[in-house]
């Protein structure tokens, strides 16, 4: 199959870099979806896809638990919240947690 030989191909050439991710065309994702999958999968490492040679995306490997932090921390409401959040620490205008849950107590 041309994945597996387009994968094959990759790991020799990049034998000496063992932390590189996978490249695979567009094309043999296409037509191997499954097989590129479970090739990064049983990697651990993202697989690159290309192209015409150059780079479009990046798949990585995900555990269940992962997902909803991942879908979080590149929500655009979450960004929004995280940014403002620094910038009001930056600025000191935080309060301990410790008087907030005091106000609350009285």
């Amino acid at each position: 199959m041309a994945v597996s030989r387009t994968i094959q191909e990759h790991n020799d050439a990049q034998a000496d870099r063992p932390s590189t991710a996978t490249k695979v065309g567009i094309r043999d994702l296409g037509r191997n979806p499954s097989k590129v999958i479970a090739f990064m999968v049983e990697q651990g490492r993202p697989v690159i896809v290309t192209n015409q040679g150059r780079p479009v995306a990046v798949l990585y490997p995900v555990d269940e638990g992962q997902v909803e932090d991942f879908i979080l921390t590149h929500a655009e409401q979450f960004i929004g919240d995280r940014e403002l959040a620094d910038a009001a620490l930056a600025a000191g205008a935080t309060r301990a947690l410790t008087d907030v849950l005091a106000e609350l107590d009285d």
